[in-house]
This record gives C-alpha cells, structure tokens and sequence, in this order.
C-alpha cells in the first residue's frame, strides 16, 4: 500500500529569501509520526461501516510494550550549497510505501491526515544571511561603453535610489536628461561628473508599465489619477482624467512623424494631437510605432481598424436662454469626402441631449436640420477617415421670444 504524508503548511513551509554566500544547509533527522485508520477483517466480507474504524498511532508502544515502535526516522543528512538570492523553497507531499507484516494485516484503512498525521522537520542553517529589501526604486548605471554594473575602486558605475518609493518601470532620454518613470513619482536626471542630480517633477506615479511614451525630445504619461500630461522642457498638464481615469493596461505609442500620441488597452482608444492639442477617439489596440527607410510599421496583436471619423462641437446656446429653432447650418471647410452632419439639442440642462438623424451635407456646405431646443451641440461624420479643419459654422433659425 501507498501512505501519503500532507505537512503542515506553518510548520513545514519555509521561505528562505535574501543573499546567502557560502551556504551549508544540513537537515537534521526527519521524524514523523502518522494514524492509521481502518477496519478489522472479517469473513464473510461485509460493508465498511466507518463508525467500527478504529485507530492506531505509529508513534505509540506495540503490544510488547516497546515504544515508538511505528516512529519512522530517517537519519541521512543532505546539503546544499552556494550563493542564493530571492529564494523560496516549499516543500512537497512526501511518499512513502510500506509493506506490513502478518501481525499487522488486519489494517486496512488509509492516513488520517486531517488530525493525525504529525510531522517534524528540522534543518540548520550555517551561513551570513545578508538579507536585502528589494531594491526596486532604485536605478543603476554601468561603466562607460560596457554592460559591467560592478561598482569597484573606478567609480564609474553606481547605482542610487529615487525620491519616492515603489518601481521604476520606464527610463526615457530627453535631450541631454534622462527621465525615470515609476508608480509613484517622475523624476529627471541630470548628469554631473560621475553622478546625476535627481529633481522629482510628479509624485503621483505613472498607471502603468506603459503608460509612457516619446522620443528624445518630448514624452506623454497618464498618472495614476488618469491625467494626460507632457513633458518637453516643461511639464505641461494636458488632462482628458474623465476618459482616461477608468482604462487598465493602457499602452502608449508616439508617431513622431504624424506627431500624434495613440492610447489604447485593446477595447478603447484615442488619439492625441500635441500641435492642434485636439483629443478624439481612435485605433483601440495599436501598441508601437515606428519608421524604417521611411517605411511606417505600427505593432498590433490583431488587425487594426480605423474607426469612422466623429466630431462635435461643445455645447452651444447662442448666448440666449430662450427657445430657438435651427433651419440650416452652413459649414466652412475643404474636405473631398462626403460629409453628414447631425444635432443634439435638449430642453433642461438636466436632462440629457436627444440627437437628430444623420444629413448630407451638400457640395456648398449646407444641410437642412429643422429642430428646437435651448441648448445644441453640432457634429459631422465621414465613413472614410481623412485629415480636414472645420473653420467655422454659421447656424441660420430663430429665436423665441421665451
């Protein structure tokens, strides 16, 4: 028969981590006791009944009178030897099989390893333990022109720790700085003969390992707080929080050609435009950008889709609180595309907008749209994505006397 031992978990468990030079682990004897749990043969041969099982203890005297007579001991000892760092061990069920005599045949149960089973386990250790709290807001810098980080009598490569707790999770160049990202503060870098001068410009952290992005003269992070900021030669607090703040695993990639900054997590994305500072949706799974021989190759897990192009205006009253009624709305732009216009107008601020169907707008611009409201918003749409201004909108209605 097979016998199963289950340890302890608080007793048997050990998780051992830090650095340990030299190491010597000798375990002393293993000792353990274990119940035995089963029923008496009898013929003819009958159903167990678990109320008739009975126990029996290893670790207990036989019927002579001899103690510990079933104490198992295993006396070997074993070692282990040489540098560890970061290391756990657990321990494994341990299995045995044993083969029981006449005087022992009439067992025939299994191990009660819910109560009974006992289980000793000593070692001993004979080491320094230098244990270590991980260092992960710290940074390190190798010597010049060489992968080495050893710090030795050249005092060329160093390491030192940030301002603020947590990890740093991205480290960025910016002209001649280098800028450390992690979840709880930015700071910059400045070299200064062997060293660098530190200067913390945010303190709230980044809202991921890739929440950051940029070239050697601009970067864009999302703070843990959902805040789109940017960072050149200032920091620059561009906002969008009410988009942002609910997106997990986000990703940011920088088209430095186009100059537009793609946030994605795989169901929502948008774009962001630095030099006409527009926010808008976009591409929902992009997660790298780049340019070989003026080739553009933008990195995704599936294939991209470019959504159909969607603006609307911010929420317009004319500059009067009393009814109004719109007839037409003439539109300044040069787009080659065919364009459809819509309006959303409520009659409480309270309430929420109700939206119009989609209409033509025709080759000069105009489109008929009869309806009333006190407050309006306006929005054009393209099924084909293309780069076009809108330079003004002129509404033609009337206005009610209440």
């Amino acid at each position: 028969m097979t016998i199963t031992i289950y340890p302890i978990p608080l007793d048997v468990n050990p998780n051992i981590s830090g650095s340990m030079p030299n190491i010597n682990l000798t375990a002393s004897s293993l000792d353990f006791g274990f119940a035995l749990r089963g029923l008496k043969s009898s013929h003819p041969a009958r159903e167990r009944d678990p109320a008739l099982d009975f126990y029996y203890y290893c670790n207990q005297s036989d019927r002579l009178g001899n103690p510990e007579k079933g104490h198992l001991s295993f006396k070997d000892s074993f070692t282990i030897s040489g540098a560890w760092l970061n290391v756990s061990i657990f321990s494994e069920p341990l299995e045995f099989d044993f083969e029981f005599g006449e005087d022992a045949a009439f067992v025939l149960g299994f191990v009660n390893d819910e109560a009974g089973s006992l289980l000793e386990f000593g070692f001993e250790i004979e080491a320094d333990f230098l244990f270590e709290i991980p260092k992960t807001a710290f940074i390190k810098w190798s010597k010049v022109g060489t992968m080495d980080f050893t710090r030795d009598k050249t005092n060329k490569a160093g390491q030192m720790p940030m301002e603020w707790a947590g990890t740093v999770t991205n480290i960025l160049k910016l002209g001649g700085k280098v800028i450390v990202y992690g979840g709880n503060g930015v700071s910059i870098l400045t070299p200064s003969t062997i060293y660098w001068g530190i200067n913390t410009i945010h303190r709230v952290g980044i809202m991921g390992r890739d929440a950051v992005a940029g070239n050697e003269f601009v970067h864009f992070f999302v703070d843990q707080t959902g805040r789109l900021y940017q960072y050149d030669s200032q920091l620059h607090r561009l906002g969008y929080e009410e988009f942002l703040k609910n997106m997990t695993n986000m990703v940011l990639s920088y088209d430095p050609r186009n100059k537009l900054l793609y946030i994605c997590n795989g169901t929502t994305g948008y774009v962001y435009s630095p030099d006409t500072q527009s926010f808008g949706e976009g591409p929902v799974n992009i997660t790298g950008i780049d340019y070989q021989n003026q080739t553009e190759y933008a990195v995704s897990p599936s294939t991209i889709s470019i959504p159909s192009f969607e603006i609307w205006t911010d929420t317009q009253d004319m500059g009067y609180r009393n009814g109004k009624q719109i007839y037409e709305l003439d539109f300044a732009l040069d787009v080659t595309e065919n364009i459809e216009a819509a309006v959303r107008m409520r009659m409480n601020k309270a309430e929420a907008f109700t939206q119009t169907s989609w209409y033509a707008v025709d080759p000069r611009g105009q489109v008929f749209i009869p309806c009333f409201g006190y407050e309006f918003q306006i929005g054009l749409r393209s099924s084909v994505y293309s780069y076009f201004e809108l330079d003004n909108i002129t509404i033609k209605g009337d206005v009610n006397a209440y």
